[in-house]
């Protein structure tokens, strides 16, 4: 009895510490299952994706204005006063459409004016052509004793230059037939019938050197005193030569500048009536074109059929020397002018046709061409797109619309998927690792080479990525190389 109660006790005690045992590895359970999800809470939850084959398509829009091909300027002469302008700007005009109403008084004042300058001015001329005939005369007269006495001071001064030449030709030339100075001493010693008688007798040796020697100084002082004469002589001839000439120039160019005188106050006058008859000429152009505004009472009409674009005058202000206003004429086309970005320039990409969506339910037009590009700043461009010739009107609002298709390209991922540093642009690739608590994912930072991108998809460069790898598209947080994810559909 004792026994069998003692292997009962033994019993109950085995079977307690086993039950305690699972209860303990109930509890370690429990915690390991509580410390996992803890641990894959504290995990960034990531969106993950694959390569997909797609095209990108380009697209943009910018907002503009229609207006027309031809403007057409109304220029009024300058400085009539405005009694009332009878337009707006934008608004639409016929050919009998009164722009503006001029001040009938200021216009008739500038009228009278003209007309009493030109009346002036024609008596002016009249008196100067009555005048003209016996001065003409007179000035004709001083013109032709001009020219004689000019003829005639001409000829005497190469007269009086000739002769004062030749005295200088005749002085020079003797200077050159002046002998030597041993021809000279030869010729005269030749000459000396002293000199002979001492020479050949030789009995007055001595007499013979005296005189010799008293001889050949004489000789000596009279030949130089004679080649100095005619050098003296050839000096004063030639100043006498300059001097006429000198007084040759000087008296030509006075009586050429009595002569141009006298035919210039010819020429001066004739100058005096031509001033005068283009002076009435112009005054009589500028009266043509007054004189139509007084018979239309001070009406500007349009004269056309279009739009008022430019309003440059207004209700008690004089006219501009410029354009008053300026008519858009929709009948040889219209146009449409935006501004496009240097990104919007850059997708054109060479196209030359755009879509025009149009306000006030007037549809689209499509395949419109492009006209002009030009450069405002670094950043942005004035567009010109050719709106065709339907019915539009001035000022019309509209959007460019411009669309293209690239690709398709094997290699596409989200725009979300791209992270750039540096620079460089980059996916966060998910790799799988076997860790002690089960198998974990791993992001892995990988280079990448974009070719083609819209605000939503990415093409990348064939085999960059393989079918089956999966990289992050999304993240609640920021990642690093390395980090531990967990896909967004799985639960902690």
């Amino acid at each position: 009895m004792e026994k069998e109660e003692f292997i009962l006790n033994k019993y109950n005690h085995k079977s307690k510490v086993l039950k305690g045992f699972a209860l303990f590895l109930a509890f370690m359970l429990c915690c390991t299952i509580i410390s996992r999800a803890i641990y894959a809470y504290r995990m960034p939850q990531v969106e993950l994706g694959t390569v997909c084959r797609k095209s990108i398509e380009h697209s943009f829009s910018a907002m503009g204005s229609i207006n027309a091909v031809n403007e057409v300027p109304v220029v009024l002469p300058a400085g009539l006063l405005i009694d009332k302008v009878c337009v707006r700007e934008g608004e639409s005009v016929t050919t009998d459409t009164v722009l503006v109403q001029l001040n009938m008084v200021s216009l008739k004042e500038l009228i009278d004016a003209l007309e009493e300058r030109i009346a002036l001015q024609e008596q002016q001329l009249k008196e100067l052509k009555s005048n003209r005939t016996l001065a003409a005369q007179a000035r004709k007269r001083e013109a032709a004793f001009a020219k004689e006495n000019l003829d005639n001071v001409t000829q005497s001064q190469e007269l009086n230059v000739q002769q004062v030449r030749q005295r200088y030709d005749d002085a020079t030339n003797a200077l050159s037939a002046y002998p030597s100075w041993e021809a000279y001493y030869e010729e005269q010693i030749r000459q000396d019938t002293q000199y002979q008688s001492l020479l050949n007798d030789p009995e007055q040796e001595d007499g013979f050197h005296s005189y010799e020697e008293a001889l050949t100084l004489s000789l000596q002082e009279a030949w130089e005193a004679g080649k100095a004469a005619l050098e003296n002589t050839v000096k004063e001839a030639q100043n006498a030569l300059q001097t006429a000439e000198n007084d040759k120039r000087v008296a030509i160019a006075q009586a050429t500048h009595a002569k141009e005188d006298a035919e210039q106050a010819t020429t001066d006058e004739k100058s005096n009536q031509m001033e005068i008859e283009q002076t009435i000429a112009h005054l009589k152009v500028e009266l043509a074109v007054y004189q139509p505004l007084l018979e239309q009472e001070g009406r500007i009409l349009s004269g056309m059929d279009g739009t008022v674009q430019t309003l440059n005058i207004r209700t008690g202000e004089k006219t501009p020397d410029t354009a008053s206003l300026i008519l858009a004429d929709g009948s040889q086309g219209w146009i449409f002018e935006t501004v496009l970005n240097h990104e919007q320039i850059m997708l054109l990409d060479g196209e030359t046709t755009v879509s025009l969506k149009l306000q006030n339910s007037l549809g689209q037009l499509q395949n419109c061409s492009l006209l002009t590009v030009k450069k405002l700043d670094e950043s942005n461009y004035a567009v010109t797109v050719n709106a065709g010739e339907g019915k539009l009107s001035q000022g019309m609002l509209g959007t460019l619309e411009f669309s293209r298709q690239q690709g398709p390209y094997d290699c596409c991922v989200p725009t979300s998927a791209i992270h750039s540093i540096d620079g460089r642009d980059y996916l966060f690739m998910v790799r799988e690792t076997s860790t002690i608590l089960g198998t974990e994912l791993h992001v892995v930072r990988r280079q990448i080479k974009v070719l083609d991108r819209n605000d939503s998809v990415v093409a990348l460069e064939d085999g960059a990525l393989g079918q089956e790898e999966q990289f992050v598209t999304g993240c609640e947080s920021e990642l690093k190389n390395g980090d531990v994810v967990r896909p967004m559909e799985i639960l902690p």
